[in-house]
């Protein structure tokens, strides 16, 4: 990695770091916490590095999230939000997924969020950017649009009851494949005003199911399918700033 230092007319290089072969190939926070951006690259663990003399931290692990994930997550950002260290990851090229951790004290998951959307990213790329001023996370991910999410929507606080999921989710949909009914199931870590959209394969919307308020929790939807003929749907859900998808298939 190249050090350079900008006087606010002109770019004047200050230094060279080594890293491992692979490491920082992704790239590196665009803002630096205690002189510190972490690092990240295809098939190395996240790392952070002193912006000033260039030397490497311990590598980033979580009991919530697997190496072989944190390993392919090409992108990073970090911010200070309510006095918490917060960071994100993602794309990861094993799941398209981003992840926001709190790692004030610890590595603590605070925050998994999907694919942003329908359109294969065949090489995880994209963006992470916290805009802290705004209390905004932008996420890009190649070949979908960009997305930007309410931090306060997406970190939990740290009191959180323990019967109170820690992550927005949407879950595969139960039975799959199915005739005519299924359950869609998902999770909410703060209340949020919800709706579930089902798509056919060409992108038509065949029910918009609004859902209101509802209060943090787990909750399951029974989806009866039976005016609709067989193939593959998308469902989608929108909560608050939380958006994200899933394929069923019904088979009569």
């Amino acid at each position: 990695m190249v050090a350079f230092h900008w006087n606010g007319t002109a770019l004047s290089k200050t230094a060279d770091y080594p890293v491992a072969p692979g490491e920082a190939r992704g790239g590196f926070s665009n803002t630096a916490v205690n002189d510190s951006v972490w690092i990240t690259g295809t098939g190395t663990a996240p790392r952070a590095m002193n912006i000033k003399d260039g030397t490497l931290g311990s590598t980033f692990v979580s009991g919530d999230v697997t190496e072989n994930i944190l390993n392919s997550s090409m992108l990073n950002d970090q911010a200070i939000v309510e006095n918490r260290h917060m960071v994100a990851f993602g794309p990861a090229f094993s799941n398209g997924k981003f992840y926001v951790f709190d790692v004030t004290t610890g590595m603590e998951l605070v925050a998994e969020i999907d694919p942003l959307g329908l359109n294969v990213n065949g090489n995880n790329t994209g963006a992470v950017i916290f805009d802290a001023a705004n209390s905004r996370l932008y996420l890009m991910d190649t070949n979908n649009a960009i997305v930007a999410f309410d931090i306060s929507g997406v970190i939990v606080s740290n009191e959180q009851l323990t019967d109170v999921p820690a992550v927005f989710r949407l879950y595969d949909n139960y039975p799959n494949p199915f005739n005519p009914s299924t359950n869609i199931q998902y999770d909410l870590p703060v209340a949020s005003d919800v709706s579930i959209k089902v798509y056919d394969i060409q992108g038509r919307m065949i029910a918009n199911i609004d859902k209101g308020q509802q209060s943090a929790g787990s909750y399951t939807h029974r989806f009866n399918a039976g005016n609709m003929a067989s193939g593959m749907y998308i469902y989608r859900i929108e909560a608050g700033n939380f958006v994200a998808t899933k394929k069923m298939m019904l088979i009569k």
